[in-house]
């Protein structure tokens, strides 16, 4: 596995804010009907989800043909956390090679919630954990993952919550 810093390419925030005017509620509506028919147990949803104390993670076959229009999601759900107390831990493209030989291009931003302390030294902020965003690209598709990581100990907002936050236009 190899990982180096994700770069996005020059011209990208401007072909993402154009997608921002156009297609964003399009992809997003697309997103939230998904999810919304995974949560009432639909089997035909292209969503995986699996949660545990420890973190909880949905996965999301997208059925884009432009691996960018992913990419764009992703930021701005990026955007979404930075307006909400989280900073960017790292952000990182790695390439990947499974056992039966399938391989993958990972792309990934981590996100950290700000820490804020009450006069007495102790935690007083409720979020919902480290966050994951990362696209995966195969040969021929490209799935959307979205982790929250708990932290042990503090009170945690649930993974609907942030499906929530995420997904309000």
């Amino acid at each position: 596995m190899h990982t180096k810093i994700l770069l996005r390419p020059l011209n990208f925030h401007l072909r993402y804010q154009h997608w921002e005017s156009t297609q964003k509620e399009i992809d997003l509506n697309h997103l939230h009907q998904c999810y919304t028919r995974h949560v009432f147990g639909h089997e035909d949803n292209n969503i995986q989800y699996g949660c545990d104390q420890l973190h909880a993670k949905l996965y999301w076959n997208a059925n884009f043909n432009d691996p960018e229009q992913l990419a764009y999601i992703i930021e701005h759900f990026k955007n979404i956390l930075l307006k909400n107390n989280y900073s960017i831990l790292k952000s990182e493209e790695r390439h990947e090679v499974w056992d039966k030989g399938i391989k993958a291009k990972v792309q990934g931003i981590v996100l950290k919630a700000d820490t804020f302390y009450d006069e007495l030294g102790e935690h007083r902020e409720i979020n919902f954990g480290d966050i994951y965003l990362e696209q995966h690209i195969f040969e021929d598709k490209q799935s959307l993952s979205i982790t929250a990581k708990y932290y042990l100990g503090r009170v945690n907002y649930t993974f609907e919550k942030l499906m929530e936050l995420l997904l309000k236009q």
